[in-house]
């Protein structure tokens, strides 16, 4: 009910609607993300939904 708590709602709901247009799964993607932001040597570039080098298995199987 604050302005940072909107603020940090509306992040997380862009993240996550960029994971779902990417076709990557979101729960997935979370993670990876989380863990490659608290890596000193990762390039915020090569962890961003767009980036070609992420991990195949982040992406939704289609059926």
């Amino acid at each position: 009910n604050t302005g940072k708590g909107a603020q940090a709602s509306a992040t997380i709901y862009s993240i996550i609607e960029t994971a779902k247009s990417y076709g990557l799964s979101v729960e997935k993607y979370l993670v990876y993300l989380m863990n490659g932001l608290s890596n000193e040597t990762t390039s915020i570039e090569d962890i961003m939904p767009w980036s070609k080098s992420l991990p195949e298995d982040l992406k939704v199987q289609s059926k």
